[in-house]
């Protein structure tokens, strides 16, 4: 460096002043800050969906198979998986419903509309070749996604309807409106409910021992009918049956097992209208029936502790937990009914899962 150049140096720095320098330090400092936090929101960001925690339960029912593709959907769409993976439960039992075609026309492994997965404004009952064409998605502005990039989105392939699934659901208030978002899928509270409690019941966040009070109380307006820790091992829906290994069976309450100490509580206060072995399946089985209008059912106890008519408090023990009538192993089938034996409900909203 020559010494002209030296002294222009010096000349500029005695100009600049030393406030100056500062200034101009100070906001280096910011600019970096800034771009630390860009990087750290951006991780955040990245993990979207996937890396959300599966409970026992859904470490029991979610296919292995299909946990990383729910993983990369969410990661993409900010959806968690095991959201995904409730819609796939709730839909088709993880395809394996048959031929995955609906009474009203829905397909594949998440249960789309042709209509809603092409776009509306083609018009209803567009050709196969139409819908799975992802240009003519593109135009029509339906949910439909070629996640394998073959060239065609597809509703029976997994990775295809596992992305429509979230696309959809991001489209319609994702995680920040989620009971809305479930909603515009089937337009009904019970598919809302029924969603959500797989959804909790599948995400290790939310799926934690309820703590016994003398019948455990959940968020809902029932307690639960055994101690803590509770562990669920079905939920309601459709299922594999657990004897003839059929898939499509309907299973009509929520399974929660333990021993055959393990003692069955009342999760409201009630009147008994039923307490015997019945053949239909359900072994030693109490139902009881509650001022909501409501009946609660208790079935495959190894013994029974109330009789016909008696009036119980909730909490009160109804029996002990048991393998009786059709039944693998020791477990409580819990169910909620409109009637004795008739129109089955989701347990899940009245316990608060």
């Amino acid at each position: 460096m020559n010494d002209i150049v030296k002294k222009r140096l010096i000349k500029w720095g005695l100009g600049l002043g030393l406030g100056n320098i500062a200034l101009v330090l100070f906001s280096f400092l910011i600019l970096l800050a800034l771009l630390g936090n860009f990087v750290d929101g951006k991780n955040k960001n990245d993990s979207g969906g996937g890396d959300i925690g599966i409970s026992e339960l859904g470490e029991k029912e979610i296919p292995k198979e299909f946990i990383p593709v729910y993983k990369e959907a969410g990661k993409k769409y900010d959806i968690a998986w095991t959201l995904i993976a409730a819609f796939h439960k709730v839909e088709t039992n993880f395809g394996t419903a048959g031929n995955m075609v609906s009474s009203a026309g829905a397909i594949g492994h998440f249960q789309f509309l042709p209509e809603t997965w092409l776009g509306w404004g083609y018009g209803k009952a567009p050709p196969k070749s139409v819908y799975e064409d992802p240009a003519m998605i593109a135009r029509y502005g339906g949910y439909g996604v070629d996640a394998d990039n073959d060239g065609k989105a597809d509703p029976y392939n997994i990775k295809d309807a596992a992305f429509s699934c979230a696309n959809y659901v991001s489209k319609s208030g994702g995680m920040a409106d989620l009971q809305s978002a479930i909603f515009a899928y089937n337009h009904a509270q019970w598919y809302v409910d029924k969603v959500m409690g797989y959804y909790k019941m599948y995400s290790s966040g939310d799926y934690t021992p309820v703590e016994n009070g003398g019948g455990n109380s959940g968020n809902g307006k029932y307690k639960m009918p055994v101690p803590s820790p509770v562990t669920i091992t079905s939920g309601y829906g459709s299922r594999v049956d657990p004897i003839t290994g059929t898939a499509g069976e309907f299973h009509k309450g929520i399974d929660f097992s333990g021993s055959i100490a393990t003692p069955i509580l009342a999760v409201t206060n009630g009147t008994v209208v039923y307490s015997q072995f019945n053949n239909g399946g359900f072994g030693n089985c109490v139902i009881i029936q509650h001022s909501d209008g409501y009946y609660s059912l208790y079935g495959h106890m190894s013994s029974l502790n109330v009789s016909v008519g008696q009036s119980v408090k909730t909490g009160s023990k109804v029996g002990n937990m048991g393998t009786t009538g059709s039944s693998t192993g020791v477990h409580l089938h819990f169910g909620v009914y409109k009637g004795i034996f008739v129109n089955p409900v989701d347990p899940s909203p009245f316990l608060g899962l």
